[in-house]
């Protein structure tokens, strides 16, 4: 991602505007939380990870699959 899009969504957290990611490396999907130099933390299923910036984009998440660890979906926008 790059870092005008990082700093989008880091906005959209800090006022509370969660939005979901999907990391390109482990094709993994959760809502980003905050952020901290370039890294994003992510609430996936009942926890979270750190995340860099670079291997990761946008991803639309519906309610369903916030409540599901393994839940993926294949598309980006």
């Amino acid at each position: 991602m790059n870092r005008k899009n990082y700093r989008k969504l880091c906005e959209l957290a800090a006022d509370g505007d969660r939005r979901a990611i999907i990391n390109l490396e482990s094709h993994t999907q959760g809502e980003v939380l905050s952020c901290h130099h370039n890294y994003f933390n992510v609430r996936v299923g009942d926890g979270w990870e750190v995340w860099d910036r670079r291997i990761c984009e946008p991803t639309i998440m519906t309610r369903e699959s916030r409540d599901r660890e393994d839940a993926m979906i294949d598309f980006q926008i």
